[in-house]
């Protein structure tokens, strides 16, 4: 379930998900924009190849 987003519980919410996906403790990860948007933007401290390489071998595709 999505939290809600009151006191930045949303974006804490995004940025423990993200590093999940990635591999990474959601500390290392920075909200840039976005804070009060449905639209965000996150400084990964990693390389965009690796950043899509790693979000690649989580995603999961049904038959």
């Amino acid at each position: 379930m999505p939290a809600a987003p009151e006191r930045g519980k949303a974006n804490r919410s995004v940025l423990e998900i993200l590093g999940e996906a990635l591999g990474l403790p959601p500390s290392s990860l920075r909200l840039l924009s976005g804070e009060a948007s449905r639209d965000k933007t996150v400084l990964v401290p990693l390389p965009p190849a690796e950043v899509a390489s790693r979000l690649a071998s989580r995603v999961i595709v049904s038959p």
